[in-house]
């Protein structure tokens, strides 16, 4: 952290924003009327509803792809997953693993497409995502370039799982609505 004086630097940009935002007297952005009022409306309206759609064939294609990757050797994940494979289930063949897993993505990506199929989908992902974030507890060396901060490439790759975790707990709150 940047010291001035006895003061750190964070410290000057809270008193500053708090000083200009004082002065300035800068209103709140309405959306209550007018024109913004009718581009609010049109938006909100396009996500209520193909918010079920998008979300589902969105992660749908991203499981597919990183899935069909895996049977395939090019993903980038493969190095991580059998390093995984083996502390975690040192019985069971890395190469099998990593082919398996691919499927078993493939698989949720389509169950996910398929709105019937979403509890299905759901239930998988209730077992595959947990299991994605153990290379950061396992292998911070390789996850991390200074813990718990600064992620390596393949620490972003698992973190943003927590975008596909919350986008599956969105899916699941709509599992019940059959009129989309």
């Amino acid at each position: 952290m940047f010291e001035i004086g006895q003061t750190s630097f964070l410290k000057y940009c809270e008193i500053y924003c708090y000083l200009m935002g004082k002065h300035l007297k800068i209103p709140p952005l309405s959306f209550n009327d007018g024109k913004l009022k009718e581009i609010d409306v049109r938006i909100v309206g396009f996500s209520q509803k193909y918010e079920d759609i998008l979300i589902r064939w969105a992660m749908g294609i991203v499981f597919i792809w990183f899935g069909i990757l895996k049977p395939l050797g090019m993903s980038p994940a493969e190095e991580i997953v059998v390093k995984t494979n083996n502390v975690v289930l040192p019985f069971i063949d890395p190469n099998f693993m990593v082919w398996f897993l691919g499927i078993y993505e493939v698989l949720i990506g389509i169950f996910l497409i398929i709105k019937r199929l979403n509890r299905v989908g759901i239930l998988l992902l209730a077992f595959q995502m947990p299991a994605t974030l153990l290379p950061l507890f396992l292998f911070p060396d390789v996850t991390f370039t200074q813990v718990p901060w600064a992620l390596t490439l393949e620490g972003q790759y698992i973190v943003k799982n927590l975008v596909l975790m919350a986008s599956a707990i969105v899916i699941a709150g709509n599992v019940r609505n059959d009129h989309r």
